[in-house]
């Protein structure tokens, strides 16, 4: 599969991770009976996970790893 690293590619794939992550996990929760709140909650964490996941990978990339 073609994969470029560029930097507007990374964060529009972050961006569409986020949303389709959060979306998901908003519905399942919606589909599984779970109250509004709880829904909310689910689409802030699956939203959230993607952004973590790059911050973490990203920690230490900022030219002061010792």
């Amino acid at each position: 599969m073609f994969r470029t690293d560029c930097t507007r590619c990374r964060t529009i794939r972050l961006v569409v991770a986020v949303i389709v992550l959060g979306g998901c996990a908003g519905f399942a929760a919606i589909r599984m009976g779970a109250s509004r709140e709880l829904s909310m909650t689910a689409t802030f964490v699956g939203a959230l996970l993607p952004l973590l996941w790059w911050m973490r990978k990203n920690r230490g990339h900022d030219g002061d790893v010792g």
